[in-house]
């Protein structure tokens, strides 16, 4: 099985999805997979909140496919750009997210436990040894 990129990704999704094209090619974005990437994830947060589910379902299903075959740069834009930007707190949220395909959900609770750690970790002050003389 070959893995895929950007590249691919990025051809797919605007031809699946055309009304991301603009925002996908817009000077600034082009190029920069985890920009790219963040606009998928919030025309997906956008289908959530207006409670769009069969619109969420393509998304996700586009997602899942690409998911499921990345190469470690595209998994890793999944990770940072799009779960970790998927909020399930609006009232749409519940079914939002019973809709992820299970990879994808078990993404999301990956990324979100790590998240979880580091900011745990962060708060915790260092404990310094003192110097015995």
């Amino acid at each position: 099985m070959n893995l895929v990129g950007r590249e691919e990704f990025i051809s797919e999704l605007i031809q699946s999805f055309p009304e991301l094209r603009e925002e996908v090619e817009d000077e600034i974005i082009s190029g920069l997979l985890h920009l790219e990437m963040a606009s998928f994830a919030r025309c997906t947060q956008d289908a959530i909140e207006r409670g769009e589910f069969d619109r969420l379902i393509q998304y996700y299903k586009f997602a899942d496919r690409f998911y499921r075959n990345a190469n470690d740069p595209l998994k890793n834009a999944f990770y940072v750009s799009y779960l970790e930007n998927l909020n399930f707190d609006s009232p749409n949220g519940k079914k939002g997210k019973s809709l992820l395909p299970s990879a994808l959900l078990q993404g999301w609770i990956d990324i979100n436990k790590y998240l979880k750690e580091l900011g745990v970790r962060s708060l915790k002050p260092e404990k310094k040894k003192r110097k015995s003389w």
